[in-house]
């Protein structure tokens, strides 16, 4: 199983199935995951607008805004746009995959959930995640370098150019 490095991440679970949400819920405990849980669409989108999530697993069928809504939603939003999703979902047809596909899901898994399978699955998006966000940090660190280095360059060609208005030419006629 790969082990997410960093201890807090934070999971949005969205199951109308309250029995199912525990069982996520508990796995994702011993990934030591914090998770938020939503009994339907409408609560996870909600609470997707007042936290900051590094992964969603969602239902496909639940009340009111269902799994495809709220992967929507969440696809619409600047801050949400690209958190990983996972679908799981008794539904395993074509058109229920290609629709989830389409509504902009990261993975699909099934139900009944191979629980070995679902915990390597979302280590490995963990794990990511983290490497996606490390890579997000060196490149903050390079732009603040560049504009570190622009900064000390433009510096130094005003103070060139000061220096420059303030030379005399020795012989203005042999120019």
């Amino acid at each position: 199983m790969t082990e997410p490095a960093n201890s807090n991440h934070l999971v949005l679970l969205a199951d109308d199935d309250p029995i199912f949400r525990s069982l996520v819920a508990s796995r994702l405990a011993r990934l030591s995951c914090r998770v938020v849980e939503a009994q339907d669409g409408a609560e996870a989108w909600s609470k997707a607008r007042g936290n900051v999530f590094d992964l969603a697993v969602v239902d496909f069928e639940m009340p009111g805004l269902n799994g495809i809504g709220l992967v929507q939603c969440l696809r619409g939003h600047p801050r949400t746009r690209h958190l990983p999703v996972v679908m799981c979902t008794s539904r395993s047809d074509g058109g229920a995959m290609r629709e989830a596909i389409e509504a902009g899901i990261t993975s699909f898994l099934t139900k009944p959930l191979n629980w070995s399978m679902f915990d390597s699955h979302i280590g490995h998006l963990l794990h990511s995640c983290e490497r996606f966000n490390e890579s997000l940090r060196d490149v903050a660190r390079l732009e603040r370098a560049l504009a570190d280095k622009d900064a000390a360059t433009n510096e130094l060609i005003d103070e060139l150019r000061r220096q420059l208005g303030r030379a005399q030419p020795t012989n203005a006629a042999a120019v």
